[in-house]
């Protein structure tokens, strides 16, 4: 569905979340087929999906102390910006999103 809403509405920009990034489960293989696929229009991110899928990833962690090296921690959420609209991190970066448990 979202590969071809993508070819039908060439302004369509896709941004979520998604749990599904067992490479066994044919939802998340097609998930991040079309993530590599159409990395500036279909900005997913993986929950805690591991890095050789090469796809948006985030990682929960349960202190700032805990952050892995390659990895900021949602700026939202240390207060760093007002809001997620006014920060984008999410959408504009490639690298991890560590998300503070809470």
């Amino acid at each position: 569905l979202w590969g071809r809403l993508l070819k039908q509405y060439p302004a369509l920009h896709i941004w979520g979340y998604t749990a599904r990034c067992e490479e066994a489960d044919p939802i998340a293989v097609a998930l991040i087929a079309l993530a590599n696929a159409e990395p500036d229009r279909f900005a997913m991110r993986f929950s805690n999906a591991p890095l050789s899928l090469g796809v948006r990833a985030t990682v929960s962690i349960e202190h700032p102390k805990q952050l892995p090296a390659d990895a900021t921690v949602c700026p939202q959420e240390t207060d760093r910006t007002e809001s997620c609209s006014s920060c984008a991190l999410c959408w504009h970066s490639r690298e991890r999103v560590a998300f503070i448990q809470h």
